[in-house]
């Protein structure tokens, strides 16, 4: 009020009235925001140890495990029950679809949810280990792995008003509840136990209760509020989303139990039953139609039989072990249609284990197939029985599978089964309070059904606000690409490993004649202005090979750029699905490494022109000092030790200019290789330390078979003339040096031998 200059309430809400946006922002300001990853850790471990185990564990492979977070704020606690739920399926090894839903009515958090990127500080709640699991660290911030990602769907819900989603196996709804009025409590609380599965889960807040609903729940954990749904909603009364009427049904008066009624008729008398026995051999018998319901028995079957009252569905009325022998058994017999007798069955009844043999019989009639029956006999295993030849043991493991393989067929035939059962059902219906019963029941059904739908519907809308957020950051993602094309001052072409022209930016029209029609096109089919241009072959190679290409090139207009061609691999299976064609232009570097050749070239003729400047007057004034130095007489000391300073200076001069100009030779020949006469080379080479060989009386010796060798005269020279000068350098005291050099060719190598009788290696 104090921002908008306003007084009272009264005058606010006339601003409210014309102002939206004050509206947005007072709302804003309601809405609290308070989470982190595993809030009160203590609360997930308990989580961890005691919730999800038991929700895992009573799912099968083809169902889905869902959650709920209520309020989910900026997504945290959905991203927390997602990595509790992965590690523990991981741990058990078990894929299980899972789906959780995270709603708010806060859209900014939404939003801040939805892209799963949170700041550095998250290391405070989060282990490490879990970083480097389910998080990608981009710079500063931490991203959530689309493995998690993609099992929440963020929703804008509002829990008051719109109905909730169904058939929940966990739902988390801490700390809202303490922000709303004790009747509103009561109605989302009714709301949040109607869509729990029988034995589902509900997480509070530590400062929430479950006021009038504790009998419904069983108390997991009191500290951290944990609840256990046991008890399913039976008034839906107070739900926002209830069908209108559906109340006035509870009260209706139980269905009236429906008689028995016998499908076949006894045609055979007790005496003849109890012969028959005897001379089969089994202690009882029970005859069974094609559906599996019981339709006669014989004999002693009650120790067989499980005491269930109005059901005549055998395999409900046998122990489970039993139950699957005789199951898998009978199909056998009928598909097969001969009889089949199973030994050893073993199931445990009133704690004692019993062990029994069983024969299957199936009887068709030809003339009418509704009264096809399969006769069973059971009998007690005895020690010593004799087992028939065609007879087989029973095998717990391997019938429980062949039971779950008849299982599987059976499922694809039981819509058809249930509407002959639903029939069979309305026939024995006499009377107008059973039938009135009926039409309640498939009401309550089609009411079960139209929450369903609503629930699927609003999971099919928050399906659809995830995709449109997709969508969206899709569409700024494109849109930062092409500004970053537009603004790029290298040319860049994207082609794929088929060499077709995906992407190309505004510059690379310099290097290539592309157009915007042209993407979709084959590169091989567009023109370029790059001279002498081996492009196509040089990009086949980087998408073949995997590894990057580097070249200078010339473009027509004579300007120069360094071409740069990088495979374009895709992160989800990290193979080469195409390459990167870079452009960079380098004609200014070119041009002053022209400017640097021409003044190394510029530099190296002036050494030459200096040094042969000046040798000729040193060598007048080597000359003209050894004219005085034959005239100054050796009596005087001090002349003849200035003298011979005077020549020291003179020689070391002339050696200095030497090398100078030797070393610009030999820069100026870089390392090109060419065929190099090594005779010719040689004498080069002893001309310029002749004063060395001479003043230590070296004899060099050179056998020469092959003479032209292929190689870069610069490296050689400095090759012959250091190893040499080391021969002389290091020779025997005890003989003059002799270096021995020699060279020849074999196949496609030369050899060259250089051999001295100078010291040994060790004695240096």
């Amino acid at each position: 009020m104090a921002r908008n200059s306003v007084n009272s309430l009264s005058e606010y809400i006339a601003f409210l009235k014309s102002n939206h946006e004050e509206i947005e922002i007072l709302s804003n300001e309601f809405l609290i925001s308070v989470t982190n990853f595993f809030r009160d850790p203590q609360a997930f471990e308990v989580i961890k140890d005691k919730v999800l185990p038991e929700i895992i564990q009573s799912k099968l492979q083809v169902d889905a495990l869902k959650v709920w977070v209520v309020g989910c704020a900026t997504g945290e606690e959905a991203y927390s029950l997602a990595i509790l739920i992965v590690e523990h399926l991981t741990e058990l090894r078990k894929n299980l679809e899972v789906k959780i839903f995270a709603s708010d009515i806060d859209k900014a958090a939404l939003l801040t949810a939805s892209r799963g990127i949170y700041p550095e500080s998250i290391k405070e709640d989060v282990s490490e280990e879990r970083l480097k699991m389910f998080f990608t660290k981009e710079e500063t911030k931490y991203r959530v792995r689309d493995n998690i990602r993609k099992m929440i769907i963020f929703a804008d819900h509002d829990i008051v008003k719109q109905p909730p989603y169904g058939k929940i196996d966990l739902i988390s709804c801490r700390n809202l509840l303490i922000y709303i009025n004790p009747l509103l409590q009561k109605k989302i609380l009714s709301s949040l136990h109607f869509c729990l599965n029988l034995g589902g889960y509900l997480f509070l807040g530590p400062s929430e209760s479950l006021g009038d609903l504790k009998k419904s729940f069983n108390e997991i954990d009191k500290k951290w509020k944990i609840f256990k749904s046991v008890e399913t909603v039976s008034n839906t009364r107070g739900i926002p989303y209830s069908t209108p009427g559906i109340e006035k049904q509870w009260n209706l008066p139980p269905r009236a139990t429906m008689p028995q009624r016998n499908i076949i008729k006894k045609n055979l008398t007790d005496i003849i039953h109890l012969a028959l026995m005897q001379e089969s051999g089994y202690k009882a018998g029970i005859c069974v139609n094609e559906d599996l319901m019981i339709i006669q028995t014989f004999g002693n079957c009650e120790q067989y039989l499980l005491p269930k009252i109005f059901n005549f569905d055998l395999l409900e009325m046998l122990p489970d072990e039993l139950a699957i022998a005789v199951s898998t058994s009978l199909r056998k017999a009928l598909k097969e249609n001969k009889r089949v007798i199973l030994n050893n069955i073993t199931f445990k009844r009133n704690e004692l284990s019993h062990s029994v043999d069983i024969l299957i019989k199936p009887c068709f009639n030809e003339v009418n197939s509704d009264q096809n029956v399969t006769l069973i006999l059971l009998d007690d295993k005895q020690a010593g029985d004799v087992v028939q030849d065609e007879s087989d043991d029973f095998n717990l493991e391997k019938y429980t599978l062949q039971y779950l393989d008849d299982l599987r067929l059976e499922n694809t035939e039981f819509k058809q089964r249930l509407r002959d059962m639903q029939d069979a059902l309305e026939l024995a219906n006499d009377n107008l309070s059973s039938y009135n019963e009926e039409l309640i029941s498939s009401n309550e059904e089609m009411q079960s059904t139209n929450e369903e739908l609503q629930s699927l519907n609003e999971e099919l809308q928050t399906v659809n606000t995830e995709y449109q957020l997709k969508i969206r950051e899709l569409a700024e993602l494109n849109d930062d690409l092409n500004n970053y094309f537009k603004g790029t001052i290298h040319g860049q072409i994207y082609v794929d490993k088929n060499l077709i022209v995906r992407k190309f930016t505004p510059s690379a029209i310099k290097q290539i004649n592309l157009k915007e029609s042209d993407i979709g096109r084959a590169l091989s089919d567009i023109s370029t202005n790059i001279k002498f241009s081996t492009l196509i072959e040089d990009i086949q190679n980087v998408v073949l090979g995997g590894a990057s290409s580097e070249k200078e090139v010339q473009t027509q207009d004579g300007k120069w750029y360094q071409m740069m061609i990088t495979p374009y691999v895709r992160q989800q299976n990290n193979l080469t699905d195409g390459a990167i064609i870079t452009f960079s232009d380098i004609t200014e570097l070119k041009r002053v490494q022209t400017r640097l050749s021409k003044v190394n070239a510029d530099h190296d003729t002036f050494i030459y022109s200096a040094s042969h400047d000046l040798l000729g007057p040193l060598g007048n004034m080597e000359f003209l000092f050894s004219q005085v130095k034959e005239k100054v007489t050796k009596s005087d000391d001090e002349t003849a030790q200035l003298t011979e300073m005077m020549d020291t200076s003179i020689t070391q001069l002339k050696s200095t200019i030497t090398e100078l100009s030797d070393i610009a030779k030999i820069e100026s020949e870089m390392d090109a290789h060419e065929d190099i006469d090594l005779k010719i080379l040689l004498e080069e080479v002893t001309s310029s330390i002749k004063d060395l060989i001479l003043k230590n009386k070296a004899v060099i010796v050179t056998d020469l078979k092959a003479r032209l060798i292929p190689f870069s005269k610069k490296n050689l020279r400095s090759i012959l003339l250091n190893i040499i000068s080391n021969a002389i350098k290091y020779k025997s005291p005890d003989r003059d040096p002799e270096i021995n050099i020699s060279s020849e060719q074999v196949d496609d190598y030369f050899i060259l031998r250089i051999a001295d009788n100078g010291l040994d290696w060790m004695r240096i």
